[in-house]
Order: structure tokens, then C-alpha cells, then sequence
């Protein structure tokens, strides 16, 4: 990464889908941990256009965005010990039709108790706090 002014943080834009028992789903990376789909914003880029784009990338599927104003927002510090805002919207997908790729290799909804114990990055755990 570039150098840059130790102020500076990445925005990282989330979706949060929950089946109808409840569960989050959550999408396993290629390293095999556990994340949210979504990803980093790009310059020029609105929070509701990165969800989109992202989620066409990991996992080649359409998403709706259910919220105008994300439901979760919190700074937090990543895996590599970068500065970094975590956004959260609730969203939905019409369907799961997903087909494994370099990025994303599962998809699998947990209870948020089961969430807690699994391989999930740093920068996700102030939000088993929130929902």
C-alpha cells in the first residue's frame, strides 16, 4: 500500500442478509475466512454502488439494498492494522444461484452465537456486538 498519513482509512461497504430463522449469511474466502459480501469503496464511487459492484464480483449475484441510510456504521482497525470504516446495509438477493469462484468459495448462514467462532477478520467483530 501506498505510504500515507497515518489519519487516513479505508471504507469498507456491507451487506447483511438474514434467512428467515434469523441467521446471517456469510461468504468464505478463498483463504478461508468467513466475511460479509461487499468490499473497499472506490474513488467516485457511492456506498450503494460498491455493495452492488462487489457483490456481482465475489459472488455473481444481484443485490437489493433494503435501508436509504445504512443500519450499522463503526471505525475499526483490519487485519493488517489499517484504519478502517466499516458500513453496514440490510440487503436482500432474488436468488442463490452462486457458483464458486477465486474470491468466494461458500456460502453458508450461521446463527450469530455460531458467527463468534468461526475464521471471521478482525474488523467484523464490533458487529456480533450490534446485531
Amino acid at each position: 500500500m501506498a505510504d500515507h498519513d497515518e489519519k487516513w482509512f479505508q471504507v469498507s461497504v456491507k451487506g447483511m442478509f438474514f434467512n428467515s430463522e434469523g441467521e446471517l449469511m456469510m461468504i468464505q474466502e478463498d483463504v478461508g475466512k468467513w466475511e460479509l459480501p461487499g468490499g473497499r469503496i472506490e474513488k467516485g464511487e457511492d456506498m450503494a454502488e460498491c455493495l452492488r459492484r462487489e457483490c456481482r464480483e465475489e459472488l455473481g449475484l444481484e443485490v437489493e439494498i433494503l435501508d436509504k441510510q445504512p443500519t450499522y456504521v463503526y471505525s475499526t482497525i483490519d487485519n493488517i492494522g489499517e484504519a478502517r470504516l466499516m458500513v453496514f446495509y440490510r440487503v436482500s438477493f432474488n436468488n442463490l444461484d452462486f457458483k464458486p469462484n477465486d474470491e468466494c468459495v461458500a456460502i453458508e448462514f450461521f446463527p450469530k452465537s455460531q458467527i463468534s467462532k468461526l475464521d471471521i477478520y478482525p474488523q467484523l467483530r464490533k458487529l456480533l456486538e450490534l446485531i
